[in-house]
């Protein structure tokens, strides 16, 4: 039977150069070759053996192939393909075959050329990484052509989706070829990579879940990436077959599960939308659960089906949800809501090209890899600027927190912070340091016969006075009810003397006059200066009150 098969093999490949046009020429340019092959499927009822299948390819049962790139999707049943391949050449020449689909269960290559010279070589991800004779995340063949017209044969069988990506060509564009996608895939996953350590940089420093968890995220979508372009079969788990049949799925699960639990904490599902919270985190568990038992009953298609089906419905919920979230922040939600569409469309490209509904080709195939880029990207910028306004509200509750309410002015807190810093350097380099302290004179009084909302205006009033006449060095206090503290770095006391009377003047020239009730008033000041007969900042301050209280005595309205 298997001598019969030859002969007809033999009497196939003599009529081939006049009756097929499908003869792939070792001098066409490299690149894909699916219009080349013609494709033959398995029956459910036994496998083929290489004489069964040249047996139908002489009947004519064996259909072009659709596009550049063959696509049966998932569960498909295995498929015999073959290709005849011409060196017009007097000499043998050498060319690479790559299959470039890192998940293709099994692939038996018999090769046999005009000469009856037969190769057979096996290839496939149910073998060890070690097994493979050329070290390649794909599946790779070499072998040098004979004049002539020889033929491949190749079975394939995958519980996965069945792409057929057979790139052909010389060692040399084949290697051009893989540095390209290297560059690539390296670029991408440098930028994951720095977005992940600046991410969790963040966590550590704020201690905010949204960072660890975006952290997770893009640490699942790296490993799914490298799961099912084949680096992660030669980078973690070269000799665990099993891992590297089931370890896709898991990790597509993962990733959308990660998704979600980011996406949920980053718009504040469970504050809003409590009930859709709960709905969502119970759908989960029994995802979860289903996949474990298509895990443990080693129904691998169907998990893959899942875990695809499971990509698109995480990638349509969570941009819904970025539209419901929008009435609530819609500042924070617009990077979200861009980062999800394109998220969404890349996903669902790539899945439709993965199941066949599109065809294949590089741009689609990758089209997540391209979303998710742009979508790490865009929320990488969302908590960026989320950090922004964090740290914009805290700075700006930090200032409220040092500000008086009234006046504008700084309390005693911020006070003792600026001028234990202000005090040391003027002692250390021995420059002038000096302080005024005043207080409004018979303020009782003014609460009294106008109110205690007349009160708080003088109190406003001189606040704006003192603002107008201090340097932008100075550090002006309300000290608490009507009186007020000066801290005048770099000056002498014959200075602020000079300040502390211009202040006087001012406040007595203005008065008070709100269109309804005028008055004048006037305030005492007492001035010291560091070094004088203090050398800290309590003594400079007990001081200048010391004379503020001699200026009241000696009757108001001056400078002492």
């Amino acid at each position: 039977m298997i001598c019969l098969g030859l002969f007809a093999l033999e009497l196939s490949i003599s009529s081939v150069r006049a009756n097929d046009r499908r003869v792939l020429s070792v001098e066409q340019p490299p690149g894909m070759i699916g219009d080349f092959v013609t494709c033959f499927s398995e029956s459910n009822a036994q496998q083929l053996s290489l004489t069964q299948a040249i047996g139908f390819y002489q009947q004519g049962q064996f259909q072009p192939g659709r596009n550049h790139v063959l696509s049966f999707g998932i569960g498909a049943q295995a498929k015999w393909l073959a290709v005849n391949i011409d060196n017009p050449d007097m000499h043998a020449q050498l060319r690479r075959l790559i299959f470039e689909n890192s998940w293709l269960d099994k692939i038996d290559i018999y090769l046999i050329d005009q000469n009856n010279n037969k190769k057979k070589v096996t290839l496939g991800d149910s073998f060890a990484f070690a097994e493979r004779t050329i070290e390649h995340r794909f599946f790779v063949f070499d072998y040098n052509y004979p004049p002539g017209i020889s033929q491949l044969f190749i079975r394939i069988e995958t519980p996965d989706p069945m792409i057929v990506p057979m790139f052909f060509g010389d060692t040399t564009s084949a290697m051009k070829r893989d540095m390209f996608n290297s560059y690539s895939y390296g670029l991408l996953y440098g930028v994951v990579t720095a977005l992940m350590l600046y991410n969790f940089i963040l966590f550590i420093q704020l201690r905010l879940k949204r960072y660890l968890f975006y952290v997770v995220y893009l640490l699942m979508f790296l490993l799914m990436n490298q799961a099912y372009t084949g680096h992660a079969f030669y980078l973690y788990w070269s000799q665990s077959v099993v891992m590297q049949q089931w370890m896709i799925p898991i990790l597509i699960t993962l990733y959308s599960l990660s998704g979600i639990a980011f996406a949920f904490l980053f718009l504040n599902i469970q504050k809003y939308f409590p009930r859709i919270f709960k709905i969502t985190i119970a759908a989960c568990i029994v995802l979860v659960l289903l996949q474990l038992c298509l895990l443990i009953l080693g129904l691998q298609s169907l998990m893959v089906f899942m875990s695809i089906f499971f990509v698109l419905c995480f990638s349509i919920f969570t941009l819904h949800m970025a539209i419901l979230s929008l009435r609530y922040i819609p500042q924070e939600v617009g990077y979200f809501l861009i980062a999800s569409i394109a998220t969404l469309i890349g996903s669902v490209v790539t899945s439709m090209t993965v199941i066949d509904v599109i065809p294949y080709s590089q741009w689609s195939f990758r089209a997540v890899e391209i979303g998710l880029s742009i979508d790490v990207i865009l929320l990488s910028i969302a908590l960026a600027e989320q950090f922004r306004v964090l740290q914009k509200g805290k700075i700006s509750a930090e200032k409220l927190a040092r500000l008086d309410p009234l006046s504008g002015l700084y309390n005693r807190r911020a006070f003792y912070e600026m001028a234990q810093s202000i005090c040391h350097n003027a002692m250390r380099y021995d420059h002038p340091i000096s302080v005024i302290i005043f207080d409004i004179d018979h303020f009782k009084n003014i609460n009294d016969q106008y109110g205690h909302n007349i009160g708080d205006e003088v109190i406003k009033l001189v606040s704006e006075v003192v603002h107008t006449i201090v340097r932008k060095s100075d550090v002006t206090v309300r000290w608490g009810g009507e009186e007020f503290v000066i801290l005048l770095p770099e000056t002498s006391i014959e200075r602020a003397k000079a300040m502390a009377e211009r202040l006087r003047l001012s406040i007595e020239y203005i008065g008070f006059d709100n269109f309804q009730i005028a008055f004048s008033f006037t305030i005492s000041l007492g001035v010291a200066q560091m070094a004088e007969q203090s050398n800290s900042i309590e003594q400079l301050l007990k001081l200048a009150d010391t004379r503020m209280y001699q200026a009241k005595e000696k009757g108001r309205n001056q400078v002492c």
